[in-house]
C-alpha cells in the first residue's frame, strides 16, 4: 500500500476548519440536549398541583432570553428547558461567528462581508425583532 499523499497547507487548513466546526456543532447540540434533559427532569420532579388547560394559549412567563437565564439560574425546570432551546438556537449562530473569524484569518474579504451580512440578519432576527427584551 503506498504511503498517503501529504496535504497542501490550504487543504490541511480547510480540513482542520471543517473538523473544528463539526466539533463546535456537536458540542453545542449535546450541551443543549443535556440542559433540556435536566430541565425536563426538574420540571417533572416539581409539584404541579394545578391542571394544565390546553384549550387556550397562554403566553409563557419566559418571554425574553433574560427571563430564561434568570429562571434557569434558579434551577426552574421550565427555565432550564427554554435555556436548552436557546442554546440550540445559538449553536448555528456560533458557527457563523466562528467562520467569520476563520475568513478574517485567511483574509478572504468577500466571504468576510457575506458572513457579516448573514450574522447581521441572524442577530436582527434574535435581538432586533423583540425576541430579546427585558422581561
Amino acid at each position: 500500500m503506498p504511503p498517503p499523499i501529504p496535504l497542501a497547507p490550504a487543504q490541511r487548513h480547510k480540513r482542520d476548519l471543517e473538523a473544528s466546526l463539526a466539533t463546535l456543532l456537536t458540542a453545542g447540540t449535546a450541551l443543549a440536549a443535556v440542559v433540556l434533559f435536566l430541565g425536563t427532569a426538574a420540571f417533572l420532579r416539581a409539584d404541579h398541583s394545578k391542571l394544565l388547560n390546553f384549550h387556550t394559549f397562554n403566553a409563557s412567563a419566559h418571554a425574553s432570553v433574560f427571563s430564561v437565564f434568570r429562571d434557569a439560574l434558579k434551577l426552574d425546570g421550565a427555565g432550564l428547558m427554554q435555556l436548552g432551546v436557546v442554546l440550540l438556537i445559538l449553536t448555528p449562530v456560533t458557527r457563523v461567528l466562528f467562520t467569520l473569524f476563520a475568513f478574517l484569518y485567511k483574509r478572504d474579504w468577500l466571504y468576510v462581508v457575506v458572513t457579516i451580512i448573514v450574522l447581521s440578519v441572524l442577530c436582527y432576527g434574535l435581538f432586533g425583532s423583540g425576541l430579546v427584551h427585558e422581561g
